[in-house]
């Protein structure tokens, strides 16, 4: 259906519910990529982003984009504002200054 209408490009959230971290999608890489693989399947050449959840093992981050990479033209991910390192750093290698 969304292919239908002429979108650009699309985005999947597998971060959602937001509650917390044990029962997101993306932390469920194998059945991550079963989904995605569907969903490009459905949409051809159509881009496809997914949006995942902070991941508090880098590793297993690693493993995630390694195995979706394939499928999707982008990952967006959210940062916890709670990570204030984290943002400072990220913060400080931005082109514009963040407010």
């Amino acid at each position: 259906m969304v292919k239908e209408t002429g979108v650009k490009a699309m985005e999947v959230n597998l971060s959602c519910p937001n509650e917390g971290h044990s029962n997101m999608l993306c932390f469920d890489i194998e059945r991550s990529s079963e989904v995605l693989k569907l969903i490009k399947n459905e949409i051809g050449n159509t881009p496809l982003i997914v949006k995942i959840s902070y991941f508090h093992n880098t590793q297993r981050l690693g493993k995630f984009v390694h195995d979706v990479g394939e499928i999707v033209q982008g990952i967006s991910a959210i940062i916890p504002c709670r990570q204030k390192s984290l943002m400072k750093e990220v913060t400080r290698h931005s082109p514009e200054k963040v407010e």
